[in-house]
């Protein structure tokens, strides 16, 4: 946690991200991303038909390096993009390895948990689009 918390707040201070919105929303994606590992870890246990459900800190760290892709100007001044950013990386890295539709919805309940738990929001209203058409 320490170590991906340090990177990413470097990277938050680099890219003068530091103190706003989306910066808070990313510093609690890592929280929440060290969450779905360890869930990921304890509950998608690899099994002989599910032999590549093995997650390690690789992972943690392709979902951390995903989000430092994006600064301030890509971002905008609210946490929604940084939200949705955060949903592509964890799923791009975990979900597009689970083979069962189980195994997705309960990757995407324990995403939804951490993102109440760790960001304080709810992915549900950044995941919808706004009128603008984002």
């Amino acid at each position: 946690m320490r170590i991906f918390t340090s990177l990413m707040d470097d990277h938050l201070r680099r890219s003068g991200l530091a103190g706003t919105a989306p910066g808070v929303a990313l510093k609690g994606a890592v929280e929440g991303s060290v969450d779905v590992l360890l869930f990921a870890q304890q509950e998608l246990r690899p099994t002989p038909n599910k032999s590549h459900y093995l997650f390690n800190l690789r992972d943690l760290a392709r979902v951390i390096q995903g989000l430092q892709m994006l600064g301030k100007t890509e971002l905008g001044p609210d946490s929604k993009k940084a939200m949705r950013l955060w949903v592509h990386e964890v799923a791009r890295v975990f979900s597009d390895r689970l083979t069962d539709e189980d195994d997705q919805r309960k990757l995407f309940v324990k995403l939804g948990a951490a993102a109440r738990e760790k960001i304080r929001d709810d992915l549900a209203g950044a995941l919808r689009p706004d009128a603008h058409g984002e």
